[in-house]
Order: structure tokens, then sequence, then C-alpha cells
């Protein structure tokens, strides 16, 4: 059973949700990779996935339907946050 899945670009990757975990992935050719492996066996992907990196959430079942959705991802608190200047400096350095 394919999952509901969300792909958001962020800063330096992608995160991808699948069902009601998330995955991230630093590159373009490794999320295409995987997601075309995922989409040709989940069951299978989804059973490597747990085997190697253990259950996150309420899915321990497989046919978990992810009944927990509306989740709010933790936030940096506005104090937290750096400034644009701060931020600039860093990839200036880069």
């Amino acid at each position: 059973m394919i999952r509901p899945l969300t792909i958001i670009e962020v800063l330096n990757g992608y995160s991808v949700r699948i069902g009601c975990q998330d995955i991230v992935f630093e590159n373009r050719d490794r999320l295409l990779s995987e997601l075309c492996r995922y989409l040709e066996t989940p069951d299978i992907v989804e059973q490597e996935y747990r085997d190697r990196y253990g259950q996150v959430n309420q899915c321990s079942n497989p046919d978990c339907p992810c009944p927990d959705p509306e989740q709010e991802p933790s936030s940096i608190r506005p104090e937290q946050q750096p400034s644009i200047r701060q931020m600039s400096q860093r990839f200036e350095k880069r």
C-alpha cells in the first residue's frame, strides 16, 4: 500500500513525509532513487526502513493509516532564529 506522500524542498535537501514518517534526503538523485523503489515495492521498502531505523511515532502497525496527521512540526522560537545578516554571513564563508 502506498501511503500519502509529501515532498518539501528545504535549504539543504528534501524533507519527505510518507504516511506519518519523515525522511530527509540531501540530494535529488537519492530522493528520486528511493522514491522509485518505494513506488515499485512500498511494503518491502517500508520494512527495510523499519528494520534499519526502527519505528517513530505511531506507525508500529504496518497497516497504520497514520491516525494523527494533524501534529504540528516542531518549530524554532523566534529568538532562536538567525537573522538574515547572520545567515548571509554563513553563506559568504562557504
